[in-house]
């Protein structure tokens, strides 16, 4: 019994060793459908509202792989800028040293030392057929060597804010010092979708490169089965823009991707995958967020969310707040806008004084629902209110008098006032005695 017991417990490890890594759960909200997501680490964000819809693992450092080349091509596309109509037909030659680094099975457009190809075609190679050593031929062409253009993309790395990566080729082929995140990955595609003519590559589904010097015409097929309409139907998304797979046996598959649908674009990355679990996982995101949030108005200018004391107004005692700008936020389709908190912070909330001008900013508000922080606004004053300026001279009038030195003062005026009063009668008085007591002056009385 003993050992049929141990031998369940292996049979039961065993079962969920093969589903790989534990599915997550959608991080953002309580009450929503679940989507199961295997792959190591996953990211889905509302491009328009840069929110995170759900997240997996996205800070742990992962490899790659191809998902290098978004960075690889999206520089190239800087580098060259905006000569991109002058110089996408300049001639590329293929130099033995673009070979260096890369091995027999990885993927690559069999490019020949010596061919001279299209620069526009190289790229083409790079994105659509994933070749390892078109994106040296690339580095090499556009900034003299691997290592320079390395330095390049680890740069703007930097400047882009992706603390957290880390190149040490063009490729992505394994390396102990080439590595990234599911958030870095995101960061990077962001940029890259803006970067001109990168969008027209990304999601080119099918190419034909002309035949060069050393090579027949070649016909590439992109490997994202999400835009391919060549591949196996089941992973076509209509709604799905480019934009780059990738796979070694570290990195498991990956795949960056954005899709479109009803006036919304999301991005979608999976890292780590099962095979084609990065393409069924991606698709499972895009429909789960398309589906469970909507943009709604959270907050409207006309709504008042508080009010301050005013002292000195004429007519008005306080002023309402509204709010500077309306707040509207990606947020789950059954979530009640009134369930949102609504953090309002008075600079003055032990009140203030007359003059009040309409508009004038008196606190903020945000907003926030389950950790989430639709942002902050101004609260504006919704109206004036003039200084009752004869109240306030009374009100200075009293708070001068009110000042202990200016009592101390008035006192010390007043007892001199006093003693001033008091010695004038005094003298008056005996002023008057002394006249009373002259000769002449004496009255006797008659008899």
């Amino acid at each position: 019994m003993r050992y049929q017991a141990f031998f369940c417990a292996l049979l039961i490890m065993a079962i969920f060793a093969s589903l790989g890594t534990p599915p997550a759960r959608a991080y953002a909200y309580d009450g929503l459908p679940e989507v199961e997501v295997f792959a190591a680490a996953a990211l889905l964000v509302d491009a328009d509202a840069g929110t995170y819809l759900f997240e997996k693992n996205i800070h742990d450092r992962r490899e790659p792989a191809s998902l290098t080349k978004i960075m690889t091509c999206m520089l190239a596309l800087e580098i060259i800028g905006d000569e991109w109509d002058i110089r996408k037909d300049e001639t590329v030659t293929v130099t033995p040293e673009a070979f260096t680094d890369i091995t027999a099975e990885s993927s690559t457009s069999g490019l020949k030392a010596g061919e001279m190809i299209r620069l526009e075609d190289l790229i083409y190679c790079v994105m659509l057929q994933s070749a390892n050593e078109g994106s040296n031929v690339l580095a090499i062409h556009l900034l003299g060597s691997t290592a320079s253009f390395v330095d390049h993309m680890n740069r703007r790395a930097k400047e882009l804010g992706c603390e957290s990566t880390h190149f040490a080729n063009p490729h992505g082929l394994p390396h102990a010092e080439h590595y990234t995140t599911a958030l870095d990955v995101y960061t990077l595609a962001e940029q890259a979708v803006k970067t001109p003519h990168f969008m027209t590559v990304a999601h080119t589904n099918r190419y034909v490169v002309p035949a060069t010097n050393k090579s027949a015409e070649r016909i590439l097929n992109t490997t994202n089965r999400l835009i391919s309409t060549s591949a196996v139907s089941e992973y076509y998304y209509p709604a799905a823009k480019g934009i780059k797979t990738g796979f070694t046996d570290n990195a498991g598959y990956c795949l960056a991707s954005t899709a479109e649908k009803d006036g919304r674009r999301l991005v979608s990355v999976v890292m780590g995958a099962e095979p084609n679990r990065h393409f069924i996982e991606t698709k499972l995101l895009f429909d789960w967020g398309f589906e469970n949030f909507t943009q709604k108005r959270l907050l409207a200018k006309t709504q008042m969310l508080a009010q301050v004391e005013v002292r000195n107004g004429i007519d008005k005692d306080h002023v309402t707040l509204v709010p500077e700008q309306e707040i509207v936020a990606l947020v789950p389709k059954n979530l009640d806008p009134e369930e949102v908190t609504r953090k309002v912070s008075l600079h003055h909330p032990e009140g203030m004084y007359a003059p009040i001008l309409r508009d004038e900013i008196l606190g903020t508000v945000t907003l926030e629902y389950e950790g989430h922080v639709y942002g902050t606004v101004n609260l504006l004053a919704s109206f004036s209110i003039e200084e009752n300026t004869a109240m306030v001279f009374l009100l200075n009038v009293r708070e001068w008098f009110s000042k202990t030195w200016i009592k101390r003062t008035l006192g010390a005026l007043a007892a001199l006032v006093l003693l001033y009063v008091a010695l004038t009668v005094a003298l008056n008085l005996r002023r008057q005695r002394e006249r009373n007591r002259k000769p002449g002056n004496y009255r006797g009385r008659r008899r």
